[in-house]
């Protein structure tokens, strides 16, 4: 169906992947950064975390797993945005689905030859940061939070309308006595549109923060997603449009996309917590679990709890209210067929 990811194929190492330190130097008058294996270190040379693929031992070839990383897999995109930007957090997410897709800014030389892709961990942090900043502006959007809306957008609106006065001689002293931890992203696109400052004036704060989170995704979208004229069906009689994405970035941001644009719906999982999304089609809405496993262990688990509190002296009564059941069905799970004495 047009709009939807079409079979998008990524990979991962199949030996994982691991931290190194890089640092910035010169190379015959060019930048390079560069690995020493020994941790060697030049003062006052920039350094950064580095996350590369590993060549096993005695192995001259990287052998890549190819995979479909969205294959049963919808809420992605969530499960990245919510990676701790911690390294090692970040190398388990690489290890289990891959890198981003991002180029090197330098070339990587050293006494440690890198032939492999490898990706800064401050360009993860900056991609994670990113899609959580749009998603906590899109929630509140989509539950019309005015309130925390106002509190999220004010200090952009109030700097804007500072900077306006300053430039047009209206004011004398600029504005220092607004916040310095405003995301400079987000400072340039409002100071771009200033017609956002008229919106928040009247109250409505609903459209600016829409067209924020338009402007990012759109922003992200672009140079990772191309536009494919595709077979419509296995007969390969109809042509449809369809954006594909050309990296697992792009495919986070086109899933981020479908979601705002086709107003889907997620949940976390009561038992693993992990997200999963709600089909208002084909699925129940009261669904908690995002499997049948799922679903079995957490009555399993329930059962346990009940047991463990009949033995600990609690009322089955009490015992249903805590569990959210009821009487009877405790009394089953507890196996007793009397009250205790």
């Amino acid at each position: 169906m047009p709009g939807e990811i079409f079979d998008f194929e990524w990979f991962v190492n199949g030996a994982g992947y691991r931290l190194l330190r890089a640092e910035k130097v010169r190379d015959g008058g060019q930048p390079v950064w560069r690995i020493s294996p020994n941790g060697d270190r030049h003062e006052g040379a920039e350094r950064r975390w580095l996350i590369a693929a590993n060549l096993p031992a005695g192995e001259r070839v990287f052998q890549d797993k190819h995979y479909n990383p969205l294959s049963g897999n919808s809420c992605l995109f969530l499960a990245f945005a919510e990676i701790d930007p911690e390294p090692e957090k970040i190398l388990a997410f690489a290890n289990k689905y891959g890198l981003l897709g991002f180029e090197m800014e330098n070339p990587v030389s050293g006494t440690m030859s890198l032939t492999s892709p490898a990706e800064f961990i401050s360009m993860w942090k900056e991609e994670i940061t990113t899609m959580q900043r749009a998603l906590d502006l899109w929630r509140l959007v989509e539950k019309q939070d005015i309130p925390a809306l106002t509190e999220s957008l004010a200090p952009y609106m109030r700097w804007i309308e500072a900077d306006t006065e300053f430039r047009s001689g209206n004011s004398t002293g600029a504005h220092d006595d607004l916040p310095r931890d405003l995301d400079p992203k987000w400072l340039r696109y409002f100071r771009m549109n200033p017609h956002c400052l008229d919106w928040f004036r009247t109250g409505n704060v609903l459209l600016p923060a829409r067209c924020r989170v338009q402007a990012v995704v759109n922003e992200q979208l672009t140079g990772r997603t191309s536009p494919r004229v595709l077979w419509d069906d296995a007969e390969r009689s109809r042509w449809g449009l369809y954006f594909v994405p050309n990296s697992l970035a792009g495919a986070l941001w086109l899933q981020m996309a479908q979601a705002i644009t086709l107003k889907k719906d997620y949940r976390r999982c009561r038992q693993c917590n992990t997200w999963f999304e709600i089909d208002h089609y084909t699925a129940r809405t009261n669904r908690y679990f995002c499997s049948n496993a799922c679903r079995s262990k957490a009555y399993r688990d329930r059962q346990i709890e009940a047991r463990r509190l009949f033995d600990q002296g609690m009322e089955a009564e009490e015992i249903a209210d805590q569990l959210g059941s009821d009487t009877v069905t405790v009394w089953g799970w507890v196996n007793r067929g009397n009250p205790r004495e």
